[in-house]
């Protein structure tokens, strides 16, 4: 998987990573279509993204902005789901 072909230890999010609006504003990620308008599409309908929920179960940092995600913690709680 991606963690571990790329010995990923941490992921940095923005607070604000799993809603339309940011999606919808962030002129980088714009540039990766339909990959962008299809997560779009699956937010407003309502589907919760994989790595929201252990937003607070992994986090190792987090501030107003960002949350710094521990990727032993979500491969864990991955795969006991």
């Amino acid at each position: 998987n991606f963690i571990n072909d790329y010995q990923i230890t941490f992921w940095l999010f923005d607070q604000s990573a799993f809603n339309v609006e940011y999606l919808a504003k962030n002129d980088w990620l714009q540039q990766y279509q339909p990959a962008t308008k299809n997560a779009e599409l699956q937010l407003k309908q309502g589907t919760t993204p994989v790595l929201q929920p252990l937003m607070k179960t992994c986090s190792r940092f987090e501030n107003e902005q960002f949350v710094l995600l521990s990727s032993e913690c979500i491969l864990s709680e991955i795969q006991s789901n």
